[in-house]
């Protein structure tokens, strides 16, 4: 017999529950701030034959008047069942299902049911069927994608499987056929992975996984993004696993790189270095880095020359880059640069970094006089939607070729914001960037003894990599409809969104791995000395 959950007090003790249960999460975002309040919103029951399943939005409340909307989907288990899921699933526990709220039953327990089959099956049924379910408050709704049936056609076959990784959301693979992703944190609005994803299906990009449709929630008007299916990529890892392992390659390689001058090319900004042809003993010793990011930067530039298509679709028709939003896109920078220096006074930062950790302010004027350059941009070519959030970790590597993932932004962001079109030099600055961490995080893995004499080294091959990604996709783009006009401009627009990005890593970095801010301070210092920009006197 089903147990029905989540009716009456048993709500309410369930409710009581919800801040414990919430931080034990790893997906969830609210660890760090204190939980005043946590309500069930809408509550809408997944139709099952031997258990009940709901399907919870939950708005948390914090001290700092913040607010965050989660959702969980819920099942109950008794006796026999319930004992089974605790010793082979102890992550899917929530909570204890007393015996009173079990009507009659034993006592149980009340797990995340993303983890039970015929609820990720029913799911995926859903999606297919374009079904609609009722809610207290709302609806919730299904919309299949042409892919739907490819992706999902065999999917019954195979047993799901939580995957493990560290995220933010929740996602179960069916085998290597398809991937159905639970969005955990939800905010009014499409989410971008469903836009940018169902686009890029409907004109057959071949190097994102193709979505078969998503789940939504809709109530007074607004809908926000549930769930998300979409082709299972089987992959190697990630291109930041990658290019990790590269790394260490080389690293073995430098003791007989006698011929190779570490300080080539160190005068150079980027633009220039990516003009440049290394040498062959260069090439050599850096190795299938370069052949990897060049292979990046190739798919990077057929991403954004599918987007940047014209379309009478007004969420990805292009716009110019104007005035005023470069003005808006200034104004945003300087905000970014005051918070980041208040958190910078606010943390201990002793023992991290340098001088420019020690003094917060020594580097103010410069960076504000590079975000002030922006203004200066007169022919920035057009924007278009971009990913909004690339790095090395949003790639997977299939063994021979990339394919780019998580189109949802920056999960911290406002949709609205996520949704913004900017030129696209915005993800090749994103991704740059993210070059520069896997040569920091390669260097710190090495023993303490020997990283001051590697450090020059590993800047060789950060420099080198990177220029041959950015000279990869520039040989793409150079004549699409998007690109500035003016080579002057588009240097000019990705330093600024260098800085931009290494600006907000430390903020980020301030906030949860303190020890790591030397990375995106280091970045900072280097980003202003080679941008050729002077503060005024």
């Amino acid at each position: 017999m089903a147990v029905n959950i989540l009716n009456g007090a048993a709500r309410t003790r369930f409710e009581a529950q919800l801040p414990s249960i919430l931080r034990a999460q790893r997906w969830f975002g609210g660890k760090a701030r204190h939980i005043t309040s946590a309500q069930i919103i809408d509550r809408m029951v997944i139709p099952l034959d031997e258990m009940q399943t709901v399907l919870l939005l939950i708005d948390v409340g914090y001290r700092d008047t913040g607010r965050e909307t989660y959702v969980l989907a819920i099942a109950a288990a008794v006796g026999q069942a319930a004992r089974r899921i605790v010793e082979d699933m102890p992550r899917a526990v929530l909570a204890a299902l007393p015996a009173a709220d079990a009507h009659g039953h034993e006592e149980g327990i009340l797990y995340d049911a993303m983890w039970h089959p015929d609820v990720v099956h029913r799911l995926l049924r859903f999606i297919g069927d374009g079904s609609q379910l009722s809610g207290e408050r709302g609806i919730l709704r299904a919309s299949p994608t042409t892919a739907y049936a490819s992706i999902a056609g065999a999917s019954q076959q195979f047993p799901p499987r939580v995957l493990q990784t560290q995220q933010s959301n929740t996602s179960v693979a069916f085998g290597e056929q398809a991937l159905l992703k639970l969005y955990r944190r939800v905010q009014a609005g499409i989410n971008p992975d469903w836009e940018i994803g169902r686009y890029l299906t409907s004109h057959a990009f071949a190097h994102s996984p193709a979505v078969g449709g998503a789940i939504e929630y809709v109530s007074s008007g607004e809908t926000t993004t549930v769930a998300l299916l979409q082709a299972f990529v089987p992959n190697q890892g990630d291109a930041w696993e990658a290019m990790l392992k590269a790394s260490e390659g080389y690293l073995a390689r430098v003791p007989q790189a006698a011929h190779v001058d570490s300080d080539a090319g160190s005068k150079c900004s980027l633009w220039e270095l990516a003009k440049t042809e290394l040498s062959e003993a260069g090439r050599h010793l850096i190795g299938p880095a370069l052949d990897s990011a060049a292979c990046l930067g190739r798919r990077t530039a057929a991403l954004h020359l599918t987007l940047g298509q014209e379309c009478s679709d007004p969420a990805f028709t292009s716009e110019a880059v104007t005035p005023a939003y470069l003005e808006a896109r200034h104004a945003s920078m300087r905000q970014l640069w005051k918070q980041v220096v208040w958190l910078l006074q606010q943390r201990s930062v002793t023992g991290i970094c340098e001088q420019a950790a020690a003094d917060p302010l020594a580097q103010e004027s410069s960076v504000l006089a590079v975000f002030q350059s922006l203004l200066e941009v007169n022919q920035g070519g057009r924007r278009i939607r971009c990913h909004g959030d690339f790095h090395l970790g949003q790639v997977l590597w299939t063994g021979d070729d990339y394919v780019v993932t998580d189109f949802e932004g920056e999960p911290a962001r406002p949709i609205h914001e996520r949704r913004l079109k900017h030129s696209p030099l915005y993800d090749v600055a994103g991704m740059l960037r993210s070059f520069e961490y896997a040569a920091s995080s390669a260097l710190a893995h090495q023993p303490k003894d020997r990283r001051q004499a590697l450090g020059p080294w590993m800047s060789y091959w950060s420099r080198w990599v990177r220029a041959q990604f950015l000279s990869a996709y520039l040989a793409a783009v150079r004549h699409a409809p998007f690109w500035p006009g003016s080579s002057r401009d588009a240097a000019r627009l990705l330093t600024v969104y260098e800085l931009e990005k290494a600006v907000y890593e430390l903020g980020y970095e301030l906030n949860n791995r303190p020890e790591w801010a030397a990375i995106p301070l280091k970045g900072i210092r280097e980003i202003v000395h080679m941008s050729g920009v002077r503060a005024a006197a």
